[in-house]
């Protein structure tokens, strides 16, 4: 059901400090989810400027056929594909919708 493919065991990355929040990166699919939006009229990234980030992530190794990725981290090696963490991913499941969440926080 989940609409990303686990690598290994679930971890996060080991070189990450922990310290400061990587802010949320929305994909343009995110960006119009309606579900996502916290504010009345306004885009979804407006809103959740305000929202430091996340501190951790669960790594994974890629996304499904037919998964759609509304948000990753930040991540201080911006430009690097490996880099980007994917931390919402939506999914249709048979007559529904399967959401992934890549952190505990």
């Amino acid at each position: 059901l989940y609409p990303v493919e686990f690598g290994g065991i679930l971890s996060s990355d080991p070189s990450r400090d922990a310290v400061d929040p990587w802010p949320l990166e929305f994909t343009p699919e995110g960006q119009k989810s309606e579900f996502l939006r916290l504010a009345e009229g306004g885009g979804n990234v407006d809103a959740w400027d305000a929202f430091p980030g996340f501190y951790d992530y669960f790594g994974v190794k890629g996304v499904k056929d037919k998964a759609v990725v509304l948000a990753g981290l930040a991540s201080p090696k911006a430009g690097d594909d490996d880099a980007r963490q994917f931390l919402l991913v939506d999914r249709a499941t048979g007559a529904g919708r399967v959401l992934y969440i890549g952190s505990g926080e």
